[in-house]
């Protein structure tokens, strides 16, 4: 949080989920663009990006944000606000470029330059933005969908993976992603997968052994997004050191890679398991059915399944030290 900015609170998943869907699902003007990313992604997104929190990014503050785009003498390169992270520069990119996507379209709702047509902002217009953001919980998660129009008008044959590297934005010297970019999107992408699963299975807190359990799991499927992170502000429950697991010291990253394993299935790619829905009820009584601090049957149970999986890194989702 900068000097003088709005002290936002980390929000709990059932609040945040509302309020995607309200002002992405219902809101979002793009259908081309909601029937493309599914909220689910979104809150993936947000989840990996800021834990729930509308906050600018780490290290900078508004006068920061006033020094605009970065220059020999300005620059303090670059800057993001929202639940999204949504950076300075795109922002301003997305106003020179509003005759193609016209991707601002609606930002501006509520202000002085609410009437003004995109192209036509004047001078400085980007200089309060960030404020903007932070201090409308609505505005900044349209912010969120207003970068995905941006980057869907913009290369409208994009698949959905290489969407999220355009939002993400993490390039090498030779305008590829990076590697963090590509675990990153692969990350939202399971996590989506699960999530849509988690959703549609039907099961009840007694499925999975109570209701904590059953809190343990859905944090589990943001860990596959984001390896680092506080778990109780938006879950109720933290992530518990564990011993003589292989793939993960936490509890919570212990069930992420299972489930991510499971998402997966036989193609090595996020969400490509037909069988997924089957085999998450069956994790699922597995998981039920295994004492409350026992994580070792995971990687077993799960490669006795998808043996192509066995000693494999699945490479989702930013490093702890990233």
């Amino acid at each position: 949080m900068g000097r003088g900015d709005p002290d936002n609170k980390q929000l709990d998943y059932f609040a945040m989920a509302g309020l995607i869907r309200k002002h992405y699902e219902e809101e979002c003007y793009d259908s081309d663009v909601t029937s493309f990313v599914p909220w689910e992604t979104v809150a993936a997104i947000c989840w990996e990006e800021t834990q729930f929190t509308n906050i600018r990014q780490n290290g900078f503050n508004h006068e920061d944000w006033l020094k605009g785009p970065s220059t020999k003498t300005e620059g303090k390169g670059n800057h993001a606000v929202g639940f999204g992270q949504v950076e300075r520069e795109t922002i301003i990119l997305m106003q020179t470029q509003a005759s193609t996507t016209g991707a601002l379209k609606g930002f501006f709702d509520g202000t002085p330059l609410a009437n003004t047509p995109l192209a036509s902002l004047p001078t400085g217009w980007w200089r309060e933005v960030d404020n903007l953001v932070l201090g409308d919980t609505r505005r900044a998660i349209h912010l969120v969908w207003h970068a995905l129009i941006h980057q869907r008008k913009n290369k409208p044959d994009a698949t959905l993976e290489q969407l999220l590297h355009n939002y993400g934005g993490l390039r090498d010297a030779a305008g590829n992603p990076t590697a963090k970019m590509r675990r990153v999107a692969r990350g939202w992408l399971t996590t989506t997968s699960l999530l849509q699963c988690f959703r549609r299975s039907g099961l009840g807190a007694g499925d999975y052994g109570g209701m904590m359990r059953a809190k343990r799991i859905l944090a589990a499927i943001f860990a596959c997004s984001r390896r680092s992170a506080s778990f109780a502000g938006s879950f109720g429950v933290v992530a518990r050191p564990i011993a003589g697991y292989l793939y993960a010291g936490h509890d919570l990253y212990a069930l992420g890679d299972g489930l991510a394993c499971l998402s997966f299935g036989p193609t090595f790619q996020p969400g490509g398991n037909a069988k997924l829905d089957a085999d998450y009820k069956a994790f699922i009584a597995e998981y039920k059915a295994q004492p409350e601090a026992e994580y070792k049957w995971i990687r077993p149970w799960v490669e006795a399944r998808y043996p192509k999986l066995k000693g494999q890194d699945l490479n989702i989702g930013p490093k702890p030290d990233e």
